[in-house]
């Protein structure tokens, strides 16, 4: 989801606000290897509906039918093994009004908010139709 902004940026192009809003350039890092790149929390969304947050070495899954919410420290097990979401609840909570505000907002990058085609999806669990209702109508 990258591309389109890492290449725009290496083109000298601006996008257009209503285009590519979760795309962060990342140009930066192939002009000088030496430079730092931070990835703004990445989303995703899993096959069987389980929305994810990834935000540093954190990550999210959102609780899903009978599937509870599960935390993991990326830097630590990798392999997703020990869900740690008892042991950080204000991880939790931060990570979860994160993942809220980027669906609501349309978007992961600054900018104008964009709608959500879709209303209020049933993989969004962990948010009521009518909060979602509220938070996209501040727009």
């Amino acid at each position: 989801m990258d591309l389109l902004a890492t290449v725009a940026e290496l083109l000298g192009e601006k996008l257009a606000d209503d285009a590519g809003e979760d795309s962060q350039s990342f140009a930066a890092v192939l002009l000088d290897p030496s430079s730092t790149h931070r990835r703004l929390p990445l989303i995703s969304h899993g096959a069987i509906g389980r929305f994810a947050i990834t935000d540093g070495h954190w990550k999210l899954v959102m609780p899903h039918r009978k599937a509870k919410t599960e935390l993991y420290d990326l830097a630590a097990d990798p392999g997703e093994s020990k869900n740690v979401a008892a042991e950080y609840p204000e991880t939790v909570a931060s990570l979860k009004k994160k993942i809220t505000n980027i669906i609501c907002n349309g978007r992961t990058t600054p900018g104008t908010r964009q709608p959500n085609d879709t209303g209020h999806w049933k993989d969004l669990t962990w948010i009521q139709p009518d909060e979602y209702e509220t938070l996209t109508a501040r727009r």
